[in-house]
């Protein structure tokens, strides 16, 4: 006999329980992190599609490729000064790292001229770079384990590595490599490979600030400033043959801080008018509105004053930081980055696009509001040239970004204080509190 419900046919009712209760198994079974090899393993089949279509439906597109060659063959040719490396769109003004890859791809591709051979490459570079985020999204554990399907949906990125061939593709492959390493607390070999990805593009210094102060957390001053002394090793070991004979131009173009960027090309200050982005004084105030952040974000990741103190006081240590206390910290250091950044163009979306997802339900947002920040910042980077609506649909993802950030690094009360030897729970429940960086990141000793 059916149970009769007021206001509800009792057919209905008998229909649409086990409705619900298909839905909710179907939700426990996307949010249980048992489950997460079904969904890295379809993020992957969909990557390579996608990239494949790019690459063999979508026509290629001339932006910097063929200036990358013509610099290499004047490198290639015995020239050593950067001033005269140059190619039809001007000179060379990425540092030595650069140089030495893209020298390789030169031949790879005979000269530059089998496009072909230089998309698969590329293409191979994009589902590498996917795994590799896979990887530490399984590490780290801060989202539901369907989240990371969104690695695989962007239009522009497919682009930017198969279609395009920028150099970007390159360097945030390299910085990815340092992030898995540094969740393991290596933070030798993770600075070997993020001077490495800094020596191909310099965009990758927006994790500096981070990497610093988690290095001196867990190994102590001294420590953090001989890995420094490494990296700059490793710039001064690749740039020796420019340097040898032309330093003041080597310094001049490979790390060209006064570079201005034209108006026409910038993604994310479009729709202000160009005297206005031009002016010295925008420049300043968004180094200002950096500086602001990463000021805020750092006091309260490292516990306040009495953080500071104990940090200041630490020169040596051997403390192993959980993997979710340094990557979030990483990805929101870079993220920052990118929202006070100068200029952003096209291809810039590679800075940080795969760090959205572990981003965006890191923070402290609804649902809808992460939905919406994922699609206003893809639908800003689709058209082409940029407008001054695309300029502000991506200022608004950005702004829903960083709200969440910001609200998420706050310590609440309710947060869940998780010892380091205690292991992560499967099942990721966006609705619990997961604690913040000051509270998580707490680390153990070694014994």
């Amino acid at each position: 006999m059916l149970k009769l419900v007021r206001g509800r046919s009792p057919v209905l009712h008998d229909v649409k329980a086990p409705a619900i209760r298909s839905m909710q198994r179907l939700s426990l079974w996307m949010n249980d992190w048992r489950h997460f090899y079904y969904f890295a393993a379809l993020t992957i089949v969909l990557d390579i599609c996608l990239t494949a279509i790019h690459i063999f439906v979508f026509k290629y597109i001339e932006v910097d490729w063929r200036a990358y060659m013509e610099q290499m063959q004047g490198f290639l040719n015995g020239e050593r000064d950067y001033l005269n490396l140059k190619g039809h769109s001007g000179p060379l003004v990425y540092p030595a790292g650069f140089v030495y890859l893209f020298s390789g791809l030169f031949y790879l591709t005979s000269g530059g001229t089998n496009i072909m051979a230089a998309r698969l490459i590329f293409g191979g570079l994009e589902t590498t770079l996917t795994i590799l985020v896979l990887f530490v999204a399984n590490r780290v554990r801060l989202t539901p384990p369907w989240v990371v399907l969104i690695l695989a949906m962007s239009r522009r990125v497919h682009s930017i590595f198969a279609v395009e061939l920028f150099n970007d593709c390159w360097a945030m492959t390299l910085a990815w490599v340092a992030i898995a390493l540094f969740s393991y607390n290596k933070w030798t070999l993770g600075c070997v490979f993020l001077s490495l990805g800094t020596s191909v593009k310099m965009n990758v210094l927006l994790f500096a600030p981070a990497v610093g102060l988690l290095m001196w957390q867990s190994r102590g001053s001294a420590r953090c400033f001989l890995n420094v002394g490494i990296c700059l090793a490793i710039q001064v070991i690749l740039a020796t043959p420019f340097i040898l004979k032309y330093p003041l131009s080597y310094v001049r173009k490979a790390f060209e801080f006064d570079r201005q960027f034209g108006y026409s090309e910038t993604v994310n200050w479009r729709f202000l008018p160009e005297p206005v982005f031009q002016a010295p004084l925008f420049s300043q105030a968004l180094l200002g509105v950096h500086g602001l952040l990463l000021t805020v974000m750092i006091y309260r990741w490292i516990g306040g004053v009495r953080g500071i103190i104990r940090i200041v006081q630490l020169f040596s240590a051997k403390i192993d930081l959980t993997p979710q206390y340094v990557v979030s910290t990483l990805l929101v250091c870079n993220f920052i980055g990118v929202f006070a950044s100068r200029s952003i163009h096209l291809q810039f979306l590679t800075w940080y696009f795969h760090s959205l997802p572990i981003l965006l339900w890191f923070a402290r947002l609804p649902n809808a509001a992460r939905f919406i920040a994922i699609v206003c910042i893809e639908a800003a980077y689709l058209g082409y040239p940029p407008s001054p609506f695309s300029a502000a649909l991506l200022q608004v993802g950005h702004l829903i970004l960083l709200v969440g950030l910001v609200a998420r690094a706050i310590p609440r009360r309710e947060a869940v204080v998780k010892k380091a030897c205690e292991s992560v729970s499967p099942i990721v429940n966006t609705e619990i509190p997961i604690p913040s960086p000051a509270t998580y990141g707490v680390a153990r000793k070694r014994q």
